[in-house]
This record gives structure tokens, C-alpha cells and sequence, in this order.
């Protein structure tokens, strides 16, 4: 009995999608990506849909999130959006697990929602932590790089790594965590500097044993951000500094980023 209204929301979300793209502006071509990128996403949803494919279209709509996600946590938000209160907590959304919930809060801007799902989720001795690792790295990625609310993350993390099940290699990232946003604090309301970021990316190197080491992620996390801002600065850099924020912005996403 919902066919139509649904089919009408999923059209609507695709012709909106498009609406990123100028939003964007010609000096913001991830944003464009992203508008492209959740365009398509709507229409496979609608066309798997109209098929019946019911299950199918379900699961693009809930990979088109990640889009929302990605847009909104490149840079400090100036509070949690108004549109989307009570979205999850008042409908059969409150029932998923915390970790999808909290993605779901990010997307639709509940910045302070996500942050209070992602700490308990984090302090529950329900969940092992080999399934916190993602959540993990999503927390860190709301609170520096939107709320720019460092102390706040050293402490949860402090709480996190009393866990008596935590192996020894996670509980060494996890302190290496947090001194890293004690001492990076300042960056946070800082100048956005290329300079800055080129020589954080090049400490989280020399901090890595492995290429895959997790030790550096909140140096890689921070010069992202410092990125994302110098980017969106105004006037916009040149060409020049733009290309190599963006090659430096692709260096540190291959660590934070799913």
C-alpha cells in the first residue's frame, strides 16, 4: 500500500541528487562526485524497485548513505541539522544495531545523536572489540573532523583501552590514538596550512612499522582535515596547491576511509 508514495520518495531523491552537483560549485569537484555518485545510487534503488526487486533496492538506498556520509563529514559542522529530528529515535530505525544507527545519524547531520551511539557502543562489554574496528574509525572521523572535539575522543578512547579483552597490537593503536589528538589538539582550530598536512602525512609515515599500520590514523585523520578546509578556502588555492592537497588528501583516505 506504500508503492506509490515509495517510488515517489525514490524519484525525488535521484532528481534531487543532480541539485549536489550545482550546489558544489566549480571549484569543488569531490562534492560533484559525490552528487553523481548518489544520483546513480538513487536510480538503481528506483529502477530495482519498479522491478520488484524489493530487497535489492533496499540495500542500494542503504549503500547511497554512504554518500550522505562521506559529504558530511569532510568539514566542521556548525551543529547537528534541525530537518532530521527524530528520524531514527522515533521510528523502527531505532532498532538497528548501534553501529548502523550511528551511520544513519551521520548521514541525516545528528552529529550529537551519532557521537552518543557511537560511546555506548563503545563502552557495551556485549560487543567484541574485533567488530568496534570500523565504528572506531568513524567515531574518530566525527569527532575531529566535524566537532573538532579532540579531548572528548582521547577520553572515550581511555575508557576503551581499560577493556581487559582488547589484544595488544589494538591496545598500543589505541593509545598511540590518543596521544596523537592531545598533541594534534591545537590543529583544530587552526589555519588550514598545505604545509602543515605535507608534513603530517609525512610523521604518520615515519610512525607506520607496516604500510597497513594503524598506529599513525589519527595523524592521517588530521592532515585530511586540515586538507578538506584548505580546500574549501576562500579565495580557492591555485591549481598547483589544489593538485597536491588532493594527491595528499588521497594518501591519507587510503588509511582512514573504508
Amino acid at each position: 500500500e506504500n508503492r506509490a508514495a515509495i517510488e515517489q520518495a525514490l524519484a525525488a531523491l535521484a532528481d534531487n541528487a543532480s541539485t549536489l552537483s550545482s550546489h558544489a560549485g566549480r571549484t569543488d569537484p569531490a562534492r560533484r562526485y559525490l552528487g553523481d555518485s548518489l544520483e546513480h545510487d538513487a536510480r538503481e534503488a528506483l529502477d530495482r524497485y519498479r522491478d520488484g526487486h524489493f530487497d535489492g533496492a533496499a540495500f542500494q538506498i542503504q549503500q547511497a548513505t554512504e554518500n550522505c556520509v562521506a559529504c558530511h563529514t569532510k568539514l566542521h559542522s556548525p551543529g547537528t541539522s534541525p530537518a532530521a529530528e527524530h528520524f531514527v529515535d522515533r521510528s523502527a530505525l531505532a532498532s538497528l544495531p548501534l553501529a548502523e544507527r550511528a551511520r544513519l545519524e551521520v548521514a541525516t547531520r545528528r552529529f550529537d545523536e551519532a557521537v552518543a551511539s557511537y560511546e555506548k557502543l563503545l563502552a557495551s562489554p556485549k560487543i567484541p572489540p574485533s567488530e568496534m574496528l570500523t565504528p572506531l574509525v568513524d567515531y574518530l572521523i566525527v569527532e575531529v573532523r566535524v566537532k573538532g572535539e579532540f579531548e572528548r575522543a582521547a577520553k572515550t578512547l581511555a575508557r576503551f583501552a581499560k577493556r581487559p579483552d582488547l589484544w595488544r597490537h589494538l591496545r598500543s593503536d589505541v593509545d598511540e590514538w590518543i596521544h596523537a589528538l592531545r598533541e594534534l589538539r591545537p590543529l583544530a582550530s587552526s589555519a588550514p596550512d598545505l604545509a602543515k598536512a605535507r608534513e603530517l602525512i609525512e610523521r604518520a609515515r615515519s610512525i607506520a612499522k607496516v604500510p597497513a599500520d594503524s598506529g599513525p590514523l589519527v595523524h592521517y585523520l588530521v592532515a585530511s582535515s586540515v586538507l578538506q578546509r584548505f580546500l574549501a578556502t576562500t579565495p580557492p588555492p591555485s591549481n598547483r596547491d589544489a593538485a597536491e592537497a588532493y594527491y595528499l588528501l588521497g594518501l591519507a583516505e587510503t588509511h582512514v576511509g573504508d
